[in-house]
């Protein structure tokens, strides 16, 4: 990171690059676990008490509030590569 910094980018390109490297795993993740969800559907009607395990009301929020946590967990992460000194992150490595 410290190289890459020093080399060109600035902050704002470094905080892009990290939210948006986060941002594809959480929406690798989202899509993998919908995809794996909808089969075990059947084995989550037993455990899942007044809820269907089809409710499209729970997959939509689900689909909404995973990768908003993903993204506000990648933010702090984000801020503190923007604002680092390259030099300092060279010296150290």
């Amino acid at each position: 990171m410290g190289i890459r910094m020093a080399v060109g980018p600035g902050a704002r390109d470094v905080l892009g690059m990290v939210l948006r490297e986060g941002l594809a795993l959480a929406a690798a993740g989202v899509l993998l676990g919908a995809g794996a969800s909808l089969p075990a559907a059947r084995w989550l009607d037993r455990l899942v008490y007044g809820v269907s395990a089809r409710d499209p009301l729970s997959y939509s929020l689900a689909l909404l509030l995973l990768p908003s946590a993903a993204l506000l967990g990648w933010s702090r992460p984000a801020w503190r590569a923007a604002g680092a000194n390259p030099a300092e992150i060279i010296r150290d490595e």
